[in-house]
């Protein structure tokens, strides 16, 4: 990567991790704040740059209700607070939360270049329905 430039490649498993650990780490009336952020376990696992851009799509897409401030030229926000998990992200994370559920839906959509977060989280359902003999 290039000092200074940043590609804006959505990781989808930093993208479910991030949910799950948020998921984990807040609490009603509580917020986790830019410090706070910075110390999650996903940054052992990720790169800053995944764990940033994922939070920040996952605010765009109303999964999680939150806010981060960057400087220009910047991936990592001098600013960030996240408040909650929205009801689209409480049904992104019901999904995709069963490990066998999220292997299957990856070999599913591993044929394609990429999936939109609306895609995946059709075909996870549709994984789901399977499993359960619904389909």
């Amino acid at each position: 990567m290039c000092k200074g430039v940043f590609y804006l490649k959505l990781n989808q498993d930093c993208l479910r991790d991030l949910m799950l650990e948020l998921e984990d780490k807040l609490f009603i009336n509580t917020h986790i704040y830019t410090d706070e952020f910075r110390t999650l376990e996903i940054f052992n696992k990720y790169s800053d740059e995944d764990v940033y851009y994922s939070l920040k799509q996952l605010i765009k897409m109303g999964l999680i209700d939150g806010a981060t401030k960057n400087q220009a030229a910047t991936v990592q926000p001098y600013y960030i607070d996240v408040y909650d998990i929205e009801p689209k992200g409480h049904e992104f994370l019901n999904n995709v939360r069963d490990e066998n559920v999220w292997k299957e839906t990856k070999k599913r959509i591993s044929k394609f270049a990429s999936v939109s977060i609306p895609v995946l989280q059709q075909v996870s359902k549709a994984v789901i329905q399977k499993m359960a003999g619904l389909s």
